[in-house]
């Protein structure tokens, strides 16, 4: 799961903010009023520093003690004079953000670090305000800080009525405090923003302040001999003005009371319209401004997208239509326009994900959004072992947003270069491997048993998972209970959860110990669930249909659900959205077979009806409308750069991705396997297997197998030094890639559809063909050593078998049965 997001639109003269949580969006009410919107105010009262509603209240009482508009003063030098007492503007500002927090983690039951705060498109690359922005939200506990120009975020929020789909969308921003416009295309729920502009000193509060001094000429004098007094007759007629701009949005005539001279005051529309036309004409010259340096045409622009509570006045709709002539639309709520659209980037924030540049040496680097960024944060040390996409750090690139890097191969960090605060562009490594990868983990020493030792059993068992590192089991019973064993010891399970009672089959899709999370899907039922593994409190309970098949992504953030009649559906489970549907076409005895890309970018599926299918996730659109070449096999490489696919009689053909540009093709070649770091590609001929380089797929070896047919269930040992087949007679082959020589070669009397399963070492092998025994083998001796009898009877099951990450054991399921083995003496 992601950790929840505070997005905040810190308004001149309100704020309002969201919480994005478990796939959820929920606005936060500000306590005191109720209202969405947060007065982005404060009010010294006592030695506290109160803001919003409580700070509006007590203006009047203290109005030497009150401050509107702090998101103005950010940058200004001079400290902000509350009473007897001197704030920085940033501690103002801290102090709302603190509020917001607060509020946020009331709302979560937990602690919010990372927020996306949005600012206005005057503050650029280099503007010390977007510092202080960052600096604020530290302050107050924000660890992780994203900012996203308000007219961006305007763009990615929902207009009334249909929503845009592959548009040009001039965003006009007539806030509060400030007017924003940016160019932004709008295809397949993805943005690209053209250019951007604003006005600083051109707001709603501008607006107010005409109508103030206008008030003034009516009669509504403020000044007098008490400066108290003043003050608090002023702060009521700026009320006032700011009342009466919001009544002629709607009504043709405002009238209000000013109290303190109880005089009645009126202002008719076309007086107010003649005081707000210079300002609104300065934000209509920007945006022709805007057009003019992005080079486009009012013509080509789609329509104009309204927000900002200044936007509802009547003569920004008539400016607007007079100078463009283009649809105007409307955001739903034009206040909310811009936290709505920042909490929709907040819940993008697990695709922000960049994979590094293809490899020039031994050193990573990324290509960063807008050329560089700042690092924030390693996650990894120097030592650490890589996988495909294992998080290597955070950046914040240089328009505000927070950005992982991800590694695309295996490989051991030797030297992390940076610290937090430095600068990390393309032109520079971030991180460099170690030159060699490291051998396997050396396992039990000792001879092993001719009889293995059983040591445990269990019986009624659906399904065995092992943790990634071999250390921990997680085991589905029929019962729907769901073990997890820390010590291989089914007697002493570390958590026992209750999930479906499911006759037919419980079988466990997840077990993360790093991640912290166990899931399980339950055909017969319909039904997938997770749980945290520290806490046993349910993650995600959701139906899937009963007979339905399930496949994940690797980060399980996505998942395709296709049905007993071929209906497909992929679905973002955090953000409980569906990304795209297909109705596959196939026959009896065949599947879809639907495989995400180690980054969940892309997914595969194929049928003999529809050929190969591939669909771009981010977009939720088919790559390859018309199928590639009928139904074929296809598998991902692990640092997710190409895609291989084949079938019995046709060529291997490989593209690279996300383009689907073709690298190669390989004729009279079947079973295409890539390396863990996908640097390597073996495929196999009748007569040899053949490995190349994935760099310019040149055939690094050649490898006679001796068999009568083929070779299939590749594989490389974790270091890319050995490399494993099964012939389709049943022998199990196994090459060292350094020397091309064969070093071990042996049958287990079954065929290619065998089970195998290596030791970490590959010195043992455990195989088993349907129906029959589990046979442990000795790769050096090319030798038998053990035969682990299963269950009699059940010719159509394949048992499955894991090592233990010492080695020592193996765990054994086969017919229900579940065995656990002591293998060595």
């Amino acid at each position: 799961m992601t950790d929840p997001v505070l997005a905040v639109d810190f308004g001149t003269s309100t704020s309002s903010a969201v919480l994005v949580a478990a796939g959820q969006t929920v606005p936060l009410k500000e306590p005191v009023s109720g209202s969405w919107s947060w007065p982005s105010s404060v009010v010294l009262d006592g030695e506290t520093l109160r803001i919003g509603t409580l700070a509006e209240r007590k203006k009047r009482i203290r109005p030497a003690h009150y401050r509107s508009e702090i998101k103005r003063l950010l940058g200004h030098d001079a400290p902000v004079v509350l009473g007897d007492r001197s704030f920085a503007p940033r501690d103002l500002v801290a102090a709302v953000l603190s509020a917001l927090r607060a509020e946020a983690e009331a709302a979560h039951g937990g602690p919010v670090l990372r927020a996306v705060i949005t600012v206005p498109a005057a503050y650029g690359h280099q503007d010390i305000r977007r510092a202080l922005m960052v600096d604020a939200a530290h302050s107050v506990g924000l660890a992780t800080v994203e900012l996203l120009a308000e007219p961006v975020a305007a763009a990615l929020s929902a207009p009334a009525g249909e929503g845009f789909a592959d548009d040009l969308v001039l965003v006009y921003d007539f806030g509060g405090g400030t007017f924003d416009t940016a160019l932004v295309r709008l295809r397949d729920g993805g943005y690209e923003v053209l250019g951007h502009a604003a006005l600083n000193d051109c707001g709603g509060r501008d607006v107010d302040a005409a109508v103030f001094a206008e008030l003034r000429g009516d009669g509504a004098v403020v000044d007098g001999p008490d400066p108290v007094a003043a003050q608090r007759g002023r702060l009521e007629l700026a009320d006032l003005a700011r009342n009466m701009k919001h009544q002629l949005s709607s009504v043709p005539e405002a009238e209000e009371v000013f109290t303190p001279l109880g005089l009645e005051l009126a202002l008719g529309l076309p007086r107010f319209t003649r005081l707000a036309a210079p300002l609104v004409r300065r934000t209509i010259d920007c945006c022709r401004g805007l057009l003019h340096v992005c080079d486009v045409g009012p013509g080509e622009v789609s329509a104009v997208l309204l927000t900002g509570g200044s936007s509802r006045m009547p003569i920004v709709r008539e400016e607007l239509a007079a100078a463009f002539g283009r649809p105007l639309r409307a955001s739903r709520d034009p206040e909310l326009a811009v936290v709505t659209g920042a909490a929709r980037f907040a819940a993008d924030a697990p695709r922000r994900v960049l994979p590094p540049l293809p490899p020039a040496g031994p050193g990573l680097r990324w290509d960063i959004p807008g050329g560089g960024g700042m690092l924030l944060r390693w996650l990894v040390s120097d030592g650490d072992r890589l996988g495909a996409g294992t998080p290597v750090a955070e950046i914040r690139s240089v328009d505000g947003s927070v950005w992982r890097l991800a590694a695309a191969k295996v490989g051991t960090v030797e030297t992390r270069h940076g610290r937090y605060g430095d600068t990390v562009t393309a032109q520079a490594d971030l991180v460099t491997l170690a030159a060699r990868r490291p051998a396997p983990a050396q396992v039990a020493v000792g001879r092993l048993r001719g009889t293995p030792r059983q040591a445990s059993r269990l019986d009624g068992v659906t399904s065995v998972q092992a943790s990634p590192d071999g250390r921990a089991l997680a085991v589905a019973l029929k019962t729907g209970a769901i073990l997890v064993l820390d010590t291989w010891d089914p007697s002493r399970p570390s958590l026992r959860l209750q999930g479906e009672r499911d006759p037919s089959h419980a079988y466990v899709h997840r077990f993360d110990p790093d991640a912290g999370a166990i899931g399980c899907h339950f055909p017969g039922r319909g039904v997938v669930q997770e749980w945290d593994l520290e806490s046993g409190a349910p993650r995600l309970t959701r139906d899937v249909g009963a007979g339905s098949a399930v496949t994940w992504s690797q980060d399980h953030r996505l998942m395709a659900v296709v049905s007993e009649e071929g209906r497909m559906r992929v679905v973002d489970v955090e953000r409980d959205k569906e990304i795209c549907s297909h109705l596959w076409t196939f026959g009896q005895y065949e599947s879809p077979r639907p495989a995400f890309s180690p980054d969940g970018a892309i997914l595969a599926g194929s049928t003999k009806r529809d050929g190969l299918l591939l669909w771009n996730l981010d977009y939720g659109r088919l790559l390859t409308p018309a199928g590639l070449g009928g139904d074929r096999l296809c598998a991902f490489s692990p640092d997710g750069r190409h895609l291989a696919a084949w079938t019995y009689g046709t060529p291997v053909d490989v593209w690279r991705l996300p383009g689907l540009d073709r690298a190669g093709r390989f004729d009279d070649e079947v079973s295409p396997s890539f390396s863990g770091s996908g640097d390597l590609l073996a495929t196999a001929t009748r007569r040899e297997v053949v490995v190349r380089g994935s760099e310019d797929w040149g055939v690094r070896s050649r490898l006679p197998h001796y068999c009568d047919d083929n070779v299939g269930d590749l594989r490389f040992r974790e270091d890319e030094r050995l490399l494993s087949g099964v012939s389709w007679g049943g022998e199990i082959l196994t090459w060292d890639l350094e020397t091309g020589e064969q070093v071990s070669r042996f049958s287990h009397g079954g065929d290619l559809t065998a089970r195998v399963t290596h030791r970490r070492d590959w010195q043992v092998v455990a195989t088993s063909p349907y129906g029959g025994d589990v046979d442990v083998w000795d790769v050096r001796r090319g030798s038998r050593v053990a035969r682990i009898g299963c269950a009699p009877g059940t010719p159509d099951y394949l048992p499955f078998h894991y090592f233990s990450e010492d080695g020592r054991l193996l765990a054994v399921l086969a017919a229900h049965t579940f065995r656990i083995w002591d293998l060595v003496l």
